[in-house]
């Protein structure tokens, strides 16, 4: 495994340290995704000169990844100021303007974080475009050659970086401009069983540091579970929680106790699922892990949901939303309204479920999420129509007609 990262890392440097190139094209899946994230908070926390704004929020159209890119650089960008002034300003108002299309928005961005630099022309500004779901290919792709443009050193771009994530199963970047334009590309091996060997030779070397060789049975556990080997799953997740619950590491340890979770609710096992998850969320409330807390969360009301338990999964999902909003998750704050109104429907509280659905129309239609905002808008028609409210059942067959014929216009940039 640690081949694998050497690997990766030493082309992302070996990218940055030439200057003939200001695109990196990565192509990588799901494990690829979590290697390349990896490598680049590795870089990021002192293993480069350079400064890195990685976004790795999931793609679903411009103007909601424009937006989540915004949120995430507005918690970062005091961070990233300090780093080159002592005095970092203001963000300009401008920026705070969603009515201004996701390219320019974003491009006004990265402007101001590459002017923040201005006095330290030595560092490069490494930005990394690397959703974790790119749920449009197409759409993705244009965004990026909107955003690089035929001249990828144009004047506003100087001093910068693009690090792009191209997900293996869509290649759509490879076809686009920004392949053909000043960028290399890299594809990286980790097929399951050349993955498999690596790790199973870190976690079984003696030689190597503990912390190293539970990593490697951290991610032998997970594929253990995901091609449904229960036994050896739960055999590896309890080793991982006894070995962090003596190292006192509240995060690895909730993320242990999920594993176990989750291992025995993929093979059906949902008593002994539950209480695995249920442990979990008390070393992750102690460490105050929002990531940690997310997932098991989640995994808590899809529990209850798959087992008929409505109320419980809608309390468990109205934390979830909480979560997701601090977080400023847009997609999953977009599922939890999706899930809270079918939740109510289910116990019988229509007028709730309308509530949350309506909610989701207000929020997808402002995020610019088509797609999901026809999906509330079918579910609330679905539940006035049986109610025979034929005039609000018409407005809401108009609205939806409006969005299909706005369809071809949706990668509006």
């Amino acid at each position: 495994m640690r081949k694998l990262f050497d690997e990766l890392r030493g082309q992302i440097e070996a990218f940055l340290d030439q200057r003939d190139q200001n695109a990196l094209i990565v192509q990588a899946g799901v494990r690829e995704h979590v290697a390349l994230c990896g490598t680049l908070e590795a870089l990021s926390l002192g293993g480069s000169p350079h400064v890195f704004l990685t976004f790795g929020d999931p793609f679903e159209a411009p103007v909601q990844y424009g937006s989540a890119l915004f949120n995430t650089f507005e918690l970062k960008h005091k961070e990233l100021a300090q780093a080159v002034k002592p005095e970092p300003p203001e963000l300009p108002r401008a920026l705070f303007d969603d009515r201004t299309p996701a390219v320019p928005r974003v491009r006004q961005l990265l402007t101001f974080a590459r002017e923040l630099m201005a006095e330290r022309t030595d560092l490069l500004l490494v930005v990394s475009l690397v959703p974790r779901e790119i749920r449009a290919a197409q759409a993705f792709a244009t965004f990026v050659d909107e955003l690089l443009q035929a001249d990828p050193f144009a004047p506003w771009c100087r001093n910068m970086r693009f690090i792009l994530r191209e997900d293996a199963g869509s290649p759509e970047l490879s076809r686009s401009r920004a392949r053909r334009t000043q960028a290399r590309y890299y594809t990286s091996d980790m097929g399951d069983a050349a993955l498999v060997r690596e790790l199973e030779n870190e976690a079984n070397n003696e030689a190597l540091p503990t912390a190293q060789r539970m990593q490697s049975l951290l991610i032998l556990a997970g594929m253990d579970s995901s091609y449904r080997r229960t036994d050896q799953a739960l055999e590896k997740y309890n080793l991982l929680a006894e070995y962090h619950f003596g190292m006192r590491d509240l995060p690895m340890l909730a993320l242990s106790l999920n594993g176990l979770g989750e291992a025995c609710a993929l093979a059906g096992r949902r008593d002994e699922a539950r209480a695995h998850f249920e442990r979990a969320l008390t070393p992750a409330l102690q460490a105050k892990d929002v990531p940690s807390l997310i997932n098991i969360t989640f995994n808590l009301a899809h529990l209850h949901q798959a087992l008929g338990e409505w109320t419980r999964a809608h309390e468990y999902l109205s934390s979830l939303s909480v979560l997701a909003r601090a977080s400023l998750n847009a997609a999953l704050q977009v599922q939890c309204l999706e899930q809270l109104g079918t939740c109510a429907r289910k116990a019988g509280s229509v007028d709730d479920a309308l509530k949350e659905w309506r909610a989701g129309v207000t929020l997808t239609e402002g995020l610019g999420m088509h797609d999901q905002q026809l999906g509330f808008l079918r579910r609330i028609r679905e539940v006035i129509a049986e109610r025979g409210r034929t005039s609000e059942v018409r407005e809401i067959d108009r609205q939806m007609e409006e969005l299909r014929r706005a369809g071809g216009r949706e990668l509006q940039l």
